[in-house]
């Protein structure tokens, strides 16, 4: 666990200066890689067991557009529009809650 949160606080570091450090981006998609991979040998995964995509695209579609974001200014039209991986990350942290 304690890997995954400094993925996910080196990843937040990595998109906010994705634009000046691509290095730091392509170490954060590495990191990414192997978290997964060790996942995937895993007998036992528990972030599989409570939500699916099929449930983050529902929860998606559920949202109006034209709503403002919280305090991550997250809306609904950010994650429509993004690269399906994002709802891939979304099962994951909402099956780590």
């Amino acid at each position: 666990m304690m890997k995954l949160q400094r993925f996910f606080v080196s990843f937040s570091d990595a998109q906010s200066d994705s634009y000046i450090n691509a290095d730091q981006v392509e170490d954060c998609m590495q990191s990414l890689k192997y978290l997964i991979s060790v996942e995937q040998h895993d007998t036992f995964n528990k972030y599989d067991s409570l939500f699916d995509v099929e449930d983050t695209e529902k929860g998606l579609s559920s949202l109006k557009f034209n709503k403002d974001g919280g305090i991550d200014s997250l809306t609904k039209e950010s994650i429509s529009y993004c690269h399906p991986a994002v709802l891939v990350h979304l099962k994951l942290l909402f099956n780590m809650i």
